[in-house]
């Protein structure tokens, strides 16, 4: 248990360093005239790939040195799915709002509810709040646990057979996961994005 919390929390701190670190990352596009529809296919067709033969190879290991992969995956993918993120917000005119918040909800909004607590989707209009670091240091744990949830932090050794389908498995997960991520940056970036100060109720009257 002891071995896990630290590989938990070092996961966390990576990801963290991963959602800040992205600031840095300035996509390629800029907004398109229309709509940006068939440059997010593309673009969420190539990072899906990418992400499904990264899992899949990485998921290959078995033992100790499967155990040694697990974190270098998730950040690894993480990596990919994070800059499709800005990709997509910058063909809808909106690269200079994504900030760790928006990007952990893009991310990892089905693996947690402490989203509930700083966006509000209003349709046409999404509402959110600032958040404190030690508020997001908390989430990315609990996101953590989440991306490990029914993985064993060895891969035991298995028949040689085994293995390449659990890597298929992986790989396919990883693609899905990719394309679902980019649909919910898709949803949120094409609506506006309106910041509320963390001390004012949420105003339904706004929608």
């Amino acid at each position: 248990m002891e071995n896990y919390n630290s590989i938990l929390s070092a996961v966390s701190d990576q990801i963290l360093n991963l959602l800040s670190g992205l600031n840095s990352y300035r996509s390629p596009y800029a907004k398109t005239i229309g709509s940006p529809s068939h440059f997010v296919e593309e673009l969420t067709q190539k990072a899906s790939l990418q992400t499904g033969a990264a899992s899949a190879v990485l998921s290959l290991p078995q033992g100790k040195l499967g155990a040694v992969t697990l974190a270098p995956e998730a950040v690894l993918i993480l990596r990919i799915q994070g800059k499709l993120v800005k990709d997509i917000a910058a063909l809808y005119g909106k690269e200079h709002q994504v900030n760790p918040e928006l990007l952990a909800y893009c991310l990892f909004q089905d693996k947690t509810s402490f989203f509930r607590n700083f966006l509000k989707d209003l349709g046409a209009r999404v509402l959110i709040r600032p958040v404190t670091w030690t508020i997001l240091e908390e989430a990315t744990f609990q996101i953590a646990r989440g991306i490990f949830r029914g993985k064993k932090l060895e891969r035991p050794k298995r028949r040689f057979w085994l293995p390449l389908f659990g890597s298929l498995l992986s790989g396919g997960y990883s693609f899905f996961e990719t394309r679902q991520i980019a649909t919910r940056a898709q949803e949120l970036f094409s609506k506006d994005i309106i910041s509320v100060p963390s001390d004012e109720p949420w105003a339904e009257e706004t929608a």
